[in-house]
């Protein structure tokens, strides 16, 4: 017991040095092996400079479209031709979060939590659920290339125009949150 609780003591001054890397530096060492011929060198080292950019910002959503199918990976989605569903069929949703926080110095962690709730045009919630969904990722690599895939089932929704609400936690971020609005269309 005591040993585990030294180890992941002794990770905490990683975990903070690694989120506080000034990626300036990191950018012009990058140029400058790129300048040298040494694209290799060049790449890890933007990379490193992505990451700590990446962990300065605030929990966002790069992107978030209606899909016309489940998503297999990262970018790999074909967005839906249009919002309108028929009562049952279900809604699949692909999203980009960013700016998430990545522990560890290796193997890596970050996730999500989800909240869902449909609402009228106007924003009157109409039914939802908290903890909608949960992730958490392991990865050798900090990836900054994750993706969110959701299917909702909505069901006796009449015909009508509406709103689906999505929040996002982050799970390694206490207080990191953000939400994304999509609109749908029951059609019968």
């Amino acid at each position: 017991m005591l040993r585990k609780i030294f180890l992941a003591l002794a990770l905490l001054p990683a975990i903070a040095a690694s989120a506080a890397e000034d990626p300036a530096p990191l950018l012009e060492r990058s140029a400058r092996l790129l300048r040298e011929g040494d694209p290799v060198a060049a790449f890890e080292t933007a990379r490193r400079a992505a990451v700590a950019i990446s962990q300065r910002m605030p929990l966002g959503v790069r992107r978030a479209v209606l899909v016309s199918r489940p998503v297999d990976g990262y970018g790999m989605y074909e967005e839906r031709a249009d919002n309108r569903f028929r009562d049952g069929e279900p809604v699949l949703i692909y999203a980009e979060p960013a700016g998430y926080r990545i522990t560890g110095r290796g193997p890596f962690r970050w996730g999500f939590a989800t909240d869902v709730a449909v609402a009228t045009p106007d924003g009157e919630i109409l039914t939802g659920k908290n903890d909608f969904g949960s992730w958490t990722f392991t990865s050798a690599e900090p990836n900054l290339e994750t993706f969110l895939m959701l299917t909702l089932e909505l069901t006796g929704l009449p015909r009508g125009s509406y709103q689906v609400i999505i929040g996002l936690r982050d799970r390694f971020a206490e207080g990191a949150g953000t939400r994304f609005v999509l609109p749908i269309e029951i059609v019968e």
